[in-house]
């Protein structure tokens, strides 16, 4: 929102690009999604790891949308997810799974989207939609609010 005296108007300040962060250690898999992924124009994926990252070395990437594998280097990616959770300010986060897609009821509250493995084109594109419908709800909200209380 821009705002000069009493004239105030909302901006949409969705950005242009979507900055990405693949974690995931089967090989196949990260291939498969970053290959989804580069299709996509306004998709930048800065990175794909194959191996465990640190929650230092993501947040240096400063990603809007991390696709964290669940079972990533026999576990750790449950402690990434615990820690990402942690952080006051967070890239959105994105569970890639090999389990039964019931799980997603469990964790829809911390995690934007619950994707199943192999990955399907028309589930990773849901993915952001979800995601720019999120961020445009929020912005708005945000400067509603400011509106309201200015």
């Amino acid at each position: 929102m821009n705002c000069i005296g009493d004239n105030c108007k909302l901006e949409q300040v969705m950005p242009d690009e979507l900055s990405v962060l693949i974690i995931e250690d089967g090989k196949q898999s990260a291939k498969q999604l970053n290959e989804i992924l580069s299709h996509d124009a306004g998709i930048i994926v800065k990175k794909v790891q194959a191996e465990s990252l640190s929650i230092e070395d993501i947040l240096q990437e400063s990603p809007d949308l991390v696709f964290l594998d669940l079972t990533e280097n026999a576990g750790s990616g449950i402690e990434i997810l615990d820690q990402l959770l942690s952080l006051e300010i967070r890239p959105e986060i994105v569970l890639a799974v090999d389990i039964s897609a019931d799980i997603s009821r469990y964790f829809r509250t911390s995690v934007l989207y619950v994707l199943n493995k192999p990955y399907k084109v028309k589930e990773v594109h849901d993915v952001f939609r979800e995601f720019r419908a999120k961020r445009s709800h929020e912005i708005m909200y945000a400067g509603m609010n400011r509106l309201v209380s200015g």
